[in-house]
């Protein structure tokens, strides 16, 4: 009869060890899936920028217009 009284599995590693184990696995198969989708990314991206509504008013060159932006972001290394 096999007793085990330290709750180890046959494998020579506890319960616990076996848990941290799956954890690292896991944890490490997300950070390489993270790497991936970073490298996703479009190397350029552009938005429109809004005025804040209680200096719009600063902010104009006429009574006619609304003043408006647009910002473009380029990635890349420094």
């Amino acid at each position: 009869m096999n007793k085990n009284p330290r709750g180890k599995i046959r494998h020579g590693g506890t319960a616990a060890q076996s848990i941290v184990r799956g954890l690292l696995v896991t944890l490490t198969a997300m950070a390489v899936s993270g790497v991936a989708s970073a490298q996703d990314k479009k190397d350029e991206i552009s938005f429109n920028l809004l005025p804040n509504p209680q200096t719009v008013e600063c902010l104009r060159a006429n009574h006619y217009e609304e003043p408006r932006a647009r910002a473009t972001v380029i990635r890349g290394k420094r």
